[in-house]
């Protein structure tokens, strides 16, 4: 057998890395010829190849949560450091990132927080998410063309109600 690329090893370890039940469970998944590739990651006198793998794939989880929680801040704090813990790894499950930018790993934990049991503890988690995925979205948008005194000034005062209603938060699909 010749030895395989760079590509396939890489592509290896982030199935490892990523695998929602933890590297080994994901190493039991493996097809004989990807298990083969396993054979790339050396264990050492102090952990095995499994070990060295799960220090990655808890990295990663932490990783996720951690921007999270910055993303979520407010979220985070109603409902504390284990509930939040315990939010992210069910979201996690439920949506792991397919993106390669972390700034869309939360993209759909406000529909997500709506269904979760802690929502029955606090209604309001799914609004606040909501919240803060709009500031989120806000941050990240594109500027807009700013609007001149001109154009403001050319509005009907009898309009500005009108333009209010037309108004809603956007999500990014």
């Amino acid at each position: 057998m010749s030895a395989p690329h760079l590509a396939e090893i890489q592509t290896l370890l982030w199935t490892l890395i990523t695998a929602p039940e933890g590297a080994e469970k994901g190493l039991a998944r493996l097809t004989a010829p990807q298990r083969s590739l396993a054979a790339y990651v050396r264990g050492s006198t102090r952990l095995s190849a499994v070990e060295r793998l799960e220090v990655y794939a808890d990295m990663y989880f932490y990783r996720l949560r951690d921007c999270l929680k910055e993303d979520f801040g407010a979220l985070s704090a109603v409902a504390g450091d284990d509930n939040f813990h315990n939010l992210i790894t069910d979201y996690l499950l439920a949506h792991p990132p397919v993106h390669f930018s972390l700034r869309y790993a939360g993209q759909h934990l406000p529909d997500f927080v709506v269904g979760h049991p802690l929502s029955r503890q606090w209604p309001y988690l799914g609004n606040l998410a909501t919240l803060e995925w709009a500031i989120l979205e806000a941050f990240g948008a594109p500027d807009a063309v700013p609007l001149t005194v001109e154009t403001v000034r050319s509005i009907p005062p009898a309009s500005w109600p009108e333009i209010t209603r037309g108004l809603r938060f956007a999500r990014a699909v």
